[in-house]
This record gives C-alpha cells, sequence and structure tokens, in this order.
C-alpha cells in the first residue's frame, strides 16, 4: 500500500514537472515587446501602488490567467490602451497563475479582471463594461484628477509670483478643454512645475507675453528671468519631449540654486 501511494506521488509530481508553467502575457514574457502594460509581482505589487511620487496617479490593473482564452484575446487592446495613456494613467497587469496571494487579496475570481486604485491608494473600483481599448479608456480617465490651474488676467500675477522660485509652465490654447497631455504632466510634476492653462480669449494675459500661435508654451522662473522656452505644432505624443525638456529646465533651475 506505501508503495502504491509512493508510486502515485511520484507520478503526480513527474506530471506537474511536465505541464508547462504559467507564463506572463506582459513584460519580459510577452509576445509583444513593444508593449508598455507593466507587469507586477509579489515583490513590486505594493511597492507600486503606494510608491509615494504614483499616489496622484490612477493605477489601472488587468489581473488575468494566461491559460484563460478571454485574457490572451484582450492583450491586444490593453496594450493599445498602454501606449495611449501612456505618462496619463500607470496601466499594469498581473499573472494569477503565478500570484495568486494577490488575487485573492482583491477578490478576483474571473479572468481577465480590471479594477482600477484611484489617486491616492485608496479604494478599488472593478470594471464591468465592454472589454476593448475604447471603452476601458473612457471608464479610466473618469478616475484622472489633475493639478492645472486655469490662467486669467485677474490670476497670473498671483500664479507666477506663489512659490515664485519654482518654474511655471503656461499652456497657450485656442481648444476648450484643457489637453491630456497637459494634464498628466500636472500630475507627473506635481511639488516640482505648477501648469497653467490660458485659453486665446485672455486677451490680457496674450498679448502681455506677445503669443500669436497656438498651442504655446511658455516656462517661466521670476527668479530666473532669463531661462524660459517656447513651442508650438504640439500635440498629444509630445507628452514624453515636454517631460524631458521641463525635467532639464528644473535640474538647471536647481544647479542654478546651488551655486
Amino acid at each position: 500500500m506505501a508503495a502504491r501511494s509512493t508510486h502515485l506521488l511520484l507520478a503526480a509530481a513527474l506530471l506537474a514537472a511536465a505541464m508547462p508553467a504559467s507564463a506572463d502575457l506582459y513584460g519580459r514574457e510577452g509576445k509583444d515587446k513593444e508593449c508598455l502594460v507593466e507587469e507586477l509581482n509579489n515583490l513590486n505589487f505594493h511597492t507600486h501602488i503606494k510608491k509615494p511620487d504614483s499616489m496622484n496617479h490612477v493605477k489601472l490593473i488587468e489581473f488575468y490567467k494566461d491559460d484563460a482564452a478571454n485574457a490572451k484575446s484582450f492583450t491586444k487592446d490593453y496594450c493599445s490602451l498602454a501606449k495611449q495613456l501612456r505618462g496619463i494613467i500607470k496601466v499594469t497587469a498581473i499573472n494569477c497563475g503565478k500570484q495568486k496571494k494577490i488575487c485573492d487579496e482583491y477578490s478576483v475570481t474571473s479572468f481577465p479582471t480590471l479594477k482600477v486604485i484611484p489617486p491616492g491608494g485608496f479604494g478599488v473600483t472593478e470594471y464591468t463594461g465592454e472589454r476593448n481599448d475604447k471603452a476601458v479608456y473612457t471608464w479610466a480617465l473618469k478616475f484622472m484628477t489633475h493639478f492645472v490651474e486655469k490662467i486669467t488676467a485677474d490670476n497670473i500675477d498671483a500664479f507666477l509670483n506663489k512659490e515664485a522660485g519654482k518654474f511655471k509652465a503656461l499652456l497657450f490654447t485656442d481648444k476648450p478643454k484643457t489637453p491630456l497631455m497637459w494634464r498628466g504632466l500636472s500630475v507627473d510634476l506635481k511639488g516640482k512645475m505648477t501648469l497653467g492653462i490660458v485659453n486665446k480669449d485672455e486677451k490680457g494675459v496674450v498679448s502681455r507675453y506677445k503669443v500669436s500661435k497656438f498651442p504655446t508654451i511658455l516656462v517661466v522662473n521670476l527668479a530666473r528671468r532669463n531661462l524660459s522656452s517656447m513651442m508650438t505644432s504640439l500635440n498629444e505624443g509630445d507628452f514624453r519631449i515636454l517631460e524631458q525638456i521641463f525635467r532639464k529646465l528644473l535640474a538647471l533651475g536647481n544647479n542654478a540654486a546651488d551655486e
């Protein structure tokens, strides 16, 4: 009897070893190497969610199992979503075939399951709509906050003089709404640079800075008046370029302050 039990255990072990290991759909193990979805695991999950410099961001998480047909068919849409929301919302995924403890913690029972953790890192909302990038995109943006200030002739001086040593960036636009790109930058640069938006109808502010093309960005630091940068013909794809420029300006300003 003992020998039979030993044989059964050995057979089970051999069968388990022969079965393919659960493979991540994204990250290094994913098929699409250009996909921007960040694959999370038990080592980085909680750090990612509670990371201080990301607490103002919306986090979108896909809980999946790589052997679930619905999860596999959704990967193309999810990668597309990550590209559209790059720098705006953190688009992540976790393989419940490997990370069962975390998935149980978030009460995940079907795959894929999409959940949003809003700014602040508290509270979780589950997505119940259609599984396509357009529908999820619209839903996820509802949780987004931003720190762009609407600038008029009445408040421009107060805006510039508040924390006068810090850089301010003004977007002059002829659009009725604040661009998603600009909202995302305000979240990413909060505490480092303050962003404002000026509509072309604000004639006093527009003429003050001699702006004639829209969109135009003006970067101002009252403590260092010679540091300014103007750019035109912007679009949503300029997000990363803008961020790089702004971070270089911030580094330059910090170095000057240390001299």
